[in-house]
């Protein structure tokens, strides 16, 4: 009898599997966010529903904070760029429709909420502050460079007040934003 040789075990971890490593634990933790809100979102639930340890996890990302971040972050975009036209009040006008139009869906709306149980604490909600209102303030600065608005017009806080409404009126009384 002839004893074939057996090669020897690699070691370390397989090829090309980080990718889909992570990408499934950021699908799995947007999924959970979306069901459960931040406070209720468990790394051991993110890893259980990616089929992966909770080392894996944190050999990655220190704690959820920074798991969350990464997860808003890798999430695909569906909308286009938005461009400015110069003209303050339509680009004002598309910027609301835009952000009532993805509220209005149910994934939008399912992931507003689960954003909006986000501590304030300054590691994730400044993150999450600029992306809700980056458009929206930079259309308005670039308005106050043209000499449109006055120059003490601060561009965080007009954007976050002309979006609240309507993410009051969608996300939170779960009414139509229509006219």
């Amino acid at each position: 009898m002839v004893r074939k040789s057996i090669p020897p075990r690699r070691r370390g971890r397989p090829a090309g599997g980080s990718d889909a490593l992570v990408k499934g634990v950021l699908d799995a933790t947007l999924k959970l966010l979306g069901e459960r809100g931040y406070a209720r979102l468990a790394i051991e639930d993110v890893a259980a529903a990616a089929g992966v340890n909770k080392t894996t996890v944190y050999r990655r990302w220190p704690d959820k904070a920074a798991l969350v971040l990464a997860a808003l972050a890798a999430r695909p975009r569906s909308e286009p760029k938005f461009l400015e036209t110069g003209d303050l009040r339509a680009d004002v006008r598309a910027v609301l429709e835009s952000k009532a139009r993805r509220l209005s869906s149910p994934s939008g709306r399912t992931m507003a909420h689960a954003l909006m149980s986000v501590p304030a604490d300054d590691a994730i909600s400044s993150k999450l502050r600029a992306a809700r209102f980056g458009v929206s303030s930079s259309l308005i600065q670039a308005a106050k460079d043209r000499g449109e608005l006055p120059a003490d017009v601060d561009p965080d806080l007009a954007a976050e007040l002309l979006l609240a409404p309507i993410v009051n009126r969608i996300v939170v009384l779960g009414e139509s934003a229509s006219h």
